[in-house]
């Protein structure tokens, strides 16, 4: 199997210049390798203490999840940080963390070394293209007289912004993005303030080979599994959504079986529940697969690249042991070509 690059897509972006105030971003992005720098390790912290502020509720959600994985990562790296949500929806989802998520989430509702109030840097989520704008000009202001830098984390499906997300990037200082082809794509629309802060993805937990914090489950490159998709020197791809036209399953699909023949080494490993409203000829993904193959290829999905449809246990959400261990996470469908 030749090599088969990745190319993001993203959405475009039209964000107002806004002057700098006396504050500066972290230096929190990941090394050139991916990884972030080592932290202490007497549970101290260092500078800038930056507060992430996801306003949504106490369930797994694509912002809740963005958010957990990134104060678990800054914390690892020593940064200063804080998450009241988190902290907030411990006692509720507890059973649903792993070990150390849970250790971070317990204490995420305060400064690793002091009870400061107010923090260097507040990221707010904007939940939502035309949501109410986390940011106002009083709260920018407020911000301002405290030495705090106004951060809007931002992203979009679509390929024009809504009006409230326009005028609401126009208010802070910075607006962070997930990718450096959104960065590039920002700033190339008029966002000069636009800078990438990658998804967070646990390594601990997600780890080709690599045990399962808590128990002794191996990933991909475990000789243990029989499964074809867990075998070694297979290529895993693995993509979790909600089936529905704005996610691009058929996009993913005509991408990979564009990329790989049958007898290719490689899996796309499918977890995707199907809403009964979003008006799908099919109802489960097995069945979404199936009609893509023809749609797409005139054919059967046993001619082309194989799929592996992960089927949820008792409507649970993606668990650690379907994760665990595969090479690739598709995060967005929605926003990847594979060419």
């Amino acid at each position: 199997m030749g090599p088969n690059p990745i190319r993001l897509i993203g959405a475009l972006c039209m964000i107002l210049t806004i002057p700098s105030v006396n504050a500066r971003a972290p230096a929190i992005l990941p090394d050139a390798d991916g990884r972030t720098s080592d932290g202490p390790t007497d549970g101290s912290c260092h500078g800038p203490h930056i507060e992430l502020n996801v306003g949504v509720g106490c369930d797994f959600s694509g912002f809740f999840t963005e958010a957990l994985g990134l104060h678990v990562a800054l914390a690892d790296a020593g940064t200063c940080v804080r998450t009241p949500t988190l902290s907030r929806c411990e006692p509720v989802l507890r059973g649903l963390l792993n070990p150390h998520e849970r250790e971070a989430a317990s204490s995420a509702g305060r400064f690793q070394n002091e009870d400061r109030k107010y923090p260097d840097v507040d990221v707010r989520w904007h939940n939502g293209e035309d949501a109410p704008c986390p940011w106002e000009k009083d709260s920018v202001r407020t911000a301002e007289t405290h030495g705090t830098l106004a951060v809007l984390r931002s992203m979009t499906e679509k390929v024009v912004l809504s009006d409230t997300l326009r005028r609401c990037c126009a208010l802070v200082h910075e607006t962070w993005v997930p990718t450096e082809w959104h960065r590039k794509l920002y700033r190339r629309e008029g966002c000069p303030n636009a800078k990438a802060l990658p998804e967070a993805v646990d390594t601990r937990t997600f780890r080709p080979g690599g045990k399962i914090p808590g128990d002794g489950t191996q990933g991909a490159d475990s000789s243990a599994g029989t499964d074809d998709a867990k075998t070694k020197g297979t290529t895993v791809f693995l993509s979790v959504f909600q089936w529905q036209q704005r996610k691009g399953p058929d996009v993913l699909l005509k991408a990979y079986w564009n990329a790989f023949r049958k007898d290719d080494d490689v899996v796309l490993r499918v977890r995707a529940k199907v809403p009964g409203w979003g008006g799908n000829p099919f109802k489960t993904a097995q069945g979404g697969v199936k009609h893509w193959a023809r749609a797409l290829w005139n054919t059967s999905p046993d001619q082309l690249a194989k799929v592996e449809v992960v089927t949820a246990r008792d409507g649970e959400d993606a668990t650690r042991e379907d994760m665990a261990g595969e090479c690739i996470f598709i995060i967005f469908v929605w926003a990847i070509r594979l060419t």
